[in-house]
Order: C-alpha cells, then sequence, then structure tokens
C-alpha cells in the first residue's frame, strides 16, 4: 500500500511539474505572439519604397504625426495603448479616421492592427467622428 501511494505521489509529483512548465512556455509564447504583433503593427506603419515623397501618399505615420499635433501631450505610444481615458480616445479615433480617410489602400483589420485594435474598433472610430 505505502509503495503505491509513493508512485502514485511521484506521478502526481511529476503531471503538476509538467503542467507548471507548460504554463510557463505558454506564457513566454503568448509575450512572444504581443511582440511580434507589436512590431508587425510598427512595420506596418513605417513608410513603403512606393510611399516616397514624389507618390503623393503619406505613411501613416506621417498621418498621425499631423493629427496628434492637434493633441499636445499624445504620443503614438498612447493613440496604439490599452488606455481608454477620454483623453486619449478622441485623438486615437481622430487618427483612425484620418487615416482611413487618407489611405483607401488599407483594410479595416490592417487598420487594426495597426493601431492594435479590432478592425470593429476602427469602423466604430470612423462613424463615431464621421457623425
Amino acid at each position: 500500500m505505502n509503495r503505491v501511494e509513493t508512485a502514485t505521489d511521484h506521478r502526481i509529483f511529476a503531471l503538476e511539474r509538467r503542467i507548471r512548465e507548460l504554463a510557463e512556455f505558454s506564457d513566454s509564447q503568448t509575450r512572444r505572439i504581443r511582440q511580434l504583433e507589436s512590431d508587425l503593427a510598427e512595420a506596418q506603419a513605417q513608410p513603403t519604397p512606393e510611399e516616397s515623397p514624389f507618390s503623393g501618399r503619406r505613411s501613416v505615420k506621417e498621418i498621425i504625426s499631423d493629427v496628434l499635433r492637434g493633441y499636445p501631450g499624445i504620443t503614438w505610444d498612447d493613440v496604439v495603448g490599452a488606455r481608454r481615458s477620454r483623453r486619449i480616445i478622441r485623438p486615437r479615433h481622430a487618427c483612425m479616421k484620418a487615416v482611413y480617410e487618407e489611405r483607401k489602400d488599407l483594410s479595416l483589420p490592417a487598420m487594426g492592427r495597426i493601431f492594435r485594435r479590432d478592425h470593429t474598433a476602427v469602423l466604430h472610430a470612423v462613424r463615431k467622428e464621421t457623425a
């Protein structure tokens, strides 16, 4: 009996240890995915070769910079951040609307990735700013 309990206890301990290892792995993978999504959004906001000064098309960063000049103290990090305070929502929506109107080549999901939001959040911002 004692021997069975010891074997069972050992098996339970091994399973608990494996669960902890998998949870740590999952957390690190989640952090890595978030970092990659952030890097992708930054890359999408940067000008591409076809967005030269001669193409007539401005980069997302340039559009957002122009909009944020009207909102002192608000930065790109504020716009793409998770905060939802009134002080940040208005400039975020204005940026989304400006990019939507100027960059017709970007889909709503692409804009959502740039702003680190769902495409429906972009659609809501555009509709709200238009109303």
